[in-house]
């Protein structure tokens, strides 16, 4: 069923479309290509597992001299080191957002499938903000996942090599690298969870609260029936 505003915005709220969007947005296929474009992101920032490339000038960077810390100059280093794999995990929750803002836009025929929702879809009930905590969840930790797995070749390549001629001067460099930047992917997807739920998406639901009140009678009354009518058809199911 669509349901038309003033405007002409048409929206189709139904719960088994959402569910199903957020489930395909957070599947494997989305981690693997996660997990793959944060392996890739590692060398397109120009940097090799190896300890001689470490950019040792990047810790003083912001700051000229002597150091009073060794925390800030770590900091730098590993923020150098590892932008490509930050930037990965940042844009995370944009794999289930992005989509929502584009459908319009992309002649794409998969978004065109989903193009009747919308980025309000996330605050617009209960069910809705947890399915998307839910599905956020899910695809943080298959992306560690991921990373665990590339981890595990590389420490299974170390002990089939460890009697390899160049085992010190390459896999090791890279099983020190792998594991490094397993434990920065996973902070930065505790980090990114924690702000995006807490923070951006809890924000997200008090201005849609607060925006219920500036909103015309029509349009107060089609969201209502979409957030009921969709609580409803689960009781019936």
């Amino acid at each position: 069923m669509f349901y038309s505003s003033p405007s002409g915005i048409r929206m189709r709220a139904t719960k088994k479309s959402y569910d199903t969007y957020l489930h395909l947005r957070s599947d494997w296929h989305v981690s693997v290509f996660l997990c793959l474009l944060d392996n890739w992101s590692f060398y397109a920032t120009g940097h090799q597992p190896t300890l001689a490339d470490i950019p040792w000038d990047a810790a003083f960077a912001i700051h000229v001299g002597d150091h009073t810390t060794h925390v800030l100059p770590a900091l730098l280093v590993l923020t150098h080191l590892f932008a490509g794999p930050l930037l990965v995990a940042t844009s995370v929750p944009l794999c289930l957002t992005a989509p929502l803002i584009w459908s319009n836009l992309l002649g794409c025929s998969d978004l065109k499938r989903h193009s009747h929702l919308s980025e309000l879809m996330f605050p617009i009930s209960e069910h809705n903000a947890a399915q998307f905590t839910a599905a956020l969840d899910r695809l943080c930790w298959r992306v560690f996942y991921g990373k665990s797995i590339l981890t595990l070749g590389s420490v299974l390549g170390v002990g089939v090599l460890r009697r390899h001629l160049m085992v010190w001067k390459i896999f090791a460099p890279r099983l020190i690298f792998s594991i490094a930047s397993l434990l920065v992917t996973g902070l930065a997807l505790l980090l990114v969870r924690s702000t995006t739920v807490f923070g951006v998406h809890r924000a997200a639901v008090r201005y849609c609260t607060r925006s219920t009140v500036n909103i015309t009678p029509q349009l107060r009354s089609t969201m209502a029936t979409v957030s009921h009518g969709s609580d409803s058809r689960t009781g019936r199911a």
